[in-house]
């Protein structure tokens, strides 16, 4: 088990180096507080990476075939 704060400021950064402006951007518009899927998707990979930095072992080895995959699919734009 791992605790980790949430990453405000990390997602933040992020979505402003993809050209966002600011946290408004990140809020559910329907209910003004809780995150919006772009936020949680963000969030997911901030959490991804430290997993991936403090507990690289949580995450198992890379898919061996993940080359023949995409030869065999392509990118499908992350579906």
């Amino acid at each position: 088990m791992q605790y980790y704060d949430f990453p405000a400021d990390e997602v933040l950064k992020r979505w402003i180096a993809h050209g966002g402006e600011g946290y408004w951007q990140l809020i559910e518009p329907n209910d003004g507080f809780h995150p919006n899927l772009i936020s949680n998707t963000i969030t997911a990979e901030v959490y991804l990476d430290y997993i991936a930095r403090d507990h690289p072992g949580w995450l198992g080895p890379v898919n061996p075939n993940n080359a023949k995959i995409q030869e065999l699919f392509g990118d499908q734009g992350g579906y």
